[in-house]
């Protein structure tokens, strides 16, 4: 019995001794995991950085793209000139916003690097490449800061598109010598069906303020703003919009206005432009010609994007500049097809055609033709 009794006691104690040596060892509590959380407020593809109220939307895509350009000159050569060439590119956009008491807090940025052979944008790199470059065929990867900006309560700092960058549907309308970007401090009033905005802008690589300082000339010692002004009013009415954009380069003391509108047609929407420009700024400068510059007087044009079902939208369009002196003239026209492969994946066909008048005839007379195309295949996300 007293054995029995002995066992007993002795395999309790080894039961306890666990209990009580498990007791004293303190094991930590498991730490909460903060899963990502969607941000809705702002659009889709924002969500909460873990940690803090501020929503993030990281997009960007990759493109293919191949195109040519082809140049019949009237006087300039005596044969013809082409090109084919291609373009890879890699874009990445990173937004961030959140509330505060002064409204909606915007930090955005992006930026791309494209890899490409040396071939012609325009029919004006193409005749540089034939008359200076000779079309080495060379390759080159670049990397270039899209835009860059911090934006609180309708106020917009940094390096960003100018309202004038904003062209109507297709890739036909262009204003030769246009500047579209500058390094800005932007206020812009949205009222809803009606907005208006002013912009101070950086129109020089010098700066805002330059001063010049020689000892030769009339003027001898001279200061400068290098730095211009814009405005914008919009208005949205039913169907239809409508924008007036002015600018003024204070140094140059010439600037000009834009005039653009959009409205529901049919199956698709009609949009036109116009623009007047009083003489040489930094926001519609130098148009180079082959074997001339010039300064855009006036360019208008239009473009009908129909939308043949939900993937596939024809738009053609043409465009008209004219040059403040000489007479010169440019026109354009084309087509632009735009087709939705799969969601995500979208496919371009632009073909344009270009003919430049020189109002010189004779020797040195610089008129051309051309045509420029290009297929893009973009995967954005």
């Amino acid at each position: 019995m007293k054995i029995k009794s002995l066992l007993l006691g002795s395999a309790a104690a080894l039961v306890a001794a666990p209990a009580a040596y498990a007791a004293d060892v303190i094991v930590p509590e498991p730490e909460m995991v903060e899963y990502v959380r969607v941000c809705d407020m702002y659009g889709t593809g924002y969500f909460y950085i873990p940690g803090t109220e501020t929503c993030l939307k990281v997009g960007g895509y990759a493109r293919y793209q191949i195109g040519g350009t082809h140049v019949s000159f009237d006087q300039l050569f005596d044969d013809n000139y082409g090109q084919i060439g291609s373009l890879a590119r890699g874009y990445l956009s990173i937004d961030a916003k959140s509330e505060t008491e002064y409204g909606t807090l915007t930090g955005s940025f992006a930026f791309y690097a494209t890899r490409s052979s040396d071939f012609p944008t325009s029919a004006y790199d193409l005749w540089d490449q034939a008359w200076v470059a000779d079309g080495d065929g060379s390759q080159g990867t670049s990397f270039t800061l899209d835009y860059a900006y911090i934006e609180l309560a309708g106020l917009r700092a940094g390096y960003f598109a100018h309202w004038l960058d904003d062209g109507i549907a297709g890739e036909t309308d262009s204003v030769p010598g246009l500047s579209s970007k500058f390094t800005s401090v932007r206020y812009t009033a949205d009222m809803g069906n009606f907005m208006a905005g002013v912009s101070i802008d950086e129109i020089d690589g010098d700066g805002l303020w330059i001063s010049k300082s020689h000892g030769w000339g009339p003027g001898g010692d001279s200061a400068g703003i290098e730095a211009g002004i814009s405005g914008m009013v919009s208005a949205d009415i039913g169907a239809a919009s409508i924008r007036l954009v002015g600018f003024y380069d204070i140094d140059a003391e010439a600037g000009g206005i834009e005039v653009n509108g959009s409205a529901d047609v049919g199956p698709g929407s009609l949009a036109a432009y116009y623009l007047w420009n009083s003489d040489w700024n930094e926001y519609v400068g130098t148009w180079f010609t082959p074997g001339d510059a010039q300064v855009v007087g006036w360019a208008a044009g239009v473009s009908y994007a129909f939308d043949v079902n939900d993937k596939l939208t024809v738009t053609p369009g043409f465009n008209y500049a004219d040059a403040k002196y000489d007479g010169d003239s440019m026109w354009r026209a084309g087509v632009t097809v735009d087709y939705e492969i799969v969601s995500g994946l979208d496919a371009k066909l632009s073909v344009q055609y270009e003919d430049y008048n020189d109002d010189w005839s004779g020797p040195g007379d610089d008129s051309y033709q051309a045509w420029e195309w290009f297929a893009r295949f973009t995967r954005s996300f």
